[in-house]
């Protein structure tokens, strides 16, 4: 969290860093969505805003359509079962 995102943005793309991770500020990348979309516009391809938090099978096409994000974060939280 930070008090200005957009800031945060020029401070990690002045000191070299490749992405951000980030759920928009909110518990959930979803929730987030609108300033994830913004962070990623303003990157202007300098650094890689990589949504994450909460993204999964059900909500990725979503958040890559209203974002343009090009890269997502997934954790795995279940293993299904090899046969």
């Amino acid at each position: 969290m930070t008090k200005d995102p957009f800031q945060a943005l020029e401070d990690c793309i002045e000191v070299g860093f490749d992405r951000i991770l980030t759920s928009g500020q909110q518990n959930k990348a979803m929730d987030g969505i609108e300033l994830i979309a913004e962070l990623i516009e303003r990157a202007n391809r300098k650094i890689i805003i990589m949504p994450g938090s909460g993204v999964n099978e059900e909500n990725v096409a979503k958040i890559v359509s209203k974002t343009n994000a090009r890269e997502i974060h997934f954790s795995v939280t279940a293993f299904g079962r090899v046969k």
